[in-house]
């Protein structure tokens, strides 16, 4: 529970920050596809190239949606989580697994 509500709490402390990286997190599938899809980096390139540009467009943005996760959460535990189990004594963790 203290967990949640950290995410509420950084939500209110650092607005724009999470939304952005909460966006980032939460990118479908078929967004992923269509922002692929519509990169100007592959206009002109040759089918092969551009199934390989775009595999490495999609590997990126997979990459950076599991870092944006990751970044929440590590970011949560640091600030909210961890310190209030420090202070009640309980076990912490010190990673998001």
């Amino acid at each position: 529970m203290l967990h949640e509500l950290g995410h509420a709490k950084q939500n209110i402390e650092r607005t724009e920050w999470y939304d952005a990286k909460y966006s980032e997190c939460m990118r479908g599938d078929d967004t992923i596809a269509k922002l692929v899809e519509s990169d100007s980096a592959l206009k002109g390139l040759s089918f092969k190239l551009a199934r390989e540009k775009k595999a490495e467009l999609k590997g990126q943005m997979l990459a950076a949606k599991k870092a944006a996760k990751l970044e929440i959460e590590e970011d949560n535990i640091q600030r909210h989580e961890k310190p209030i189990l420090v202070e009640l004594g309980l076990p912490f963790r010190d990673k998001y697994d």
